[in-house]
């Protein structure tokens, strides 16, 4: 069943139009943490709540204590942006004919990424796609105070250059170089930026320039 489409020529990889989408979720930090350090060889930083991984298209993440809404909506924001980045490669490598499919992870990606991810939940646990990302939101008025107690003004990447980006060292090296500021906070600024772009080019005047 996975010989490949009869409407494609001979010689054209290809596979059924569908994919398994593979999700981990680990019954807690402690485990998720574990299987990092014992079949990968490493320990990741302590503020790392999931990923995915284009090496196997998976999605790695971790269950949070029940009873704590603030921690189940920070989990549910976390699939939600893993999962548009997984949804984003497959639909990559379909579209490729299933070869390698060549899309970074920019200010497009992550900031769809974070506008897909942001939700809010009821008591019922009804779940509203609202766009609004208050974890980035936060951050940006948390930057925005840091630097203003330095005299400085919050730094905003061109629109040219935060959309050329195409990983992640291109973004922490234009940081260091242009801005003068560590590596780590440019790649905050990548998604802060992202997601704010996204959110302006969706909602603004009911979605004018969507």
């Amino acid at each position: 069943e996975w010989g490949g489409r009869p409407d494609y020529k001979p010689g054209v990889r290809s596979y059924q139009d569908g994919v398994p989408l593979v999700v981990w979720i680990f019954t807690d930090h402690e485990a998720f943490q574990k299987y990092h350090e014992e079949r990968q060889g490493r320990r990741l930083p302590p503020g790392v709540g999931g990923y995915f991984t284009p090496k196997t298209g998976y999605i790695f993440l971790f269950d949070l204590p029940e009873g704590n809404t603030e921690a189940r909506i920070d989990e549910i924001n976390t699939l939600c942006h893993e999962g548009t980045h997984q949804l984003e490669f497959w639909y990559g490598k379909q579209v490729s004919r299933w070869g390698k499919a060549n899309v970074g992870q920019d200010a497009f990606s992550e900031g769809l990424a974070e506008y897909l991810g942001s939700v809010e939940m009821n008591d019922k646990r009804d779940l509203k796609f609202t766009g609004v990302n208050l974890g980035r939101l936060k951050s940006m008025l948390e930057y925005q105070r840091q630097y203003k107690e330095q005299n400085r003004e919050y730094p905003v990447i061109p629109i040219q250059k935060l959309i050329s980006f195409e990983n992640y060292n291109q973004v922490m090296q234009w940081a260091q170089a242009e801005l003068g500021i560590p590596g780590g906070v440019g790649l905050m600024l990548l998604y802060q930026q992202g997601w704010a772009m996204t959110l302006f080019l969706n909602e603004y005047k009911n979605g004018k320039y969507k």
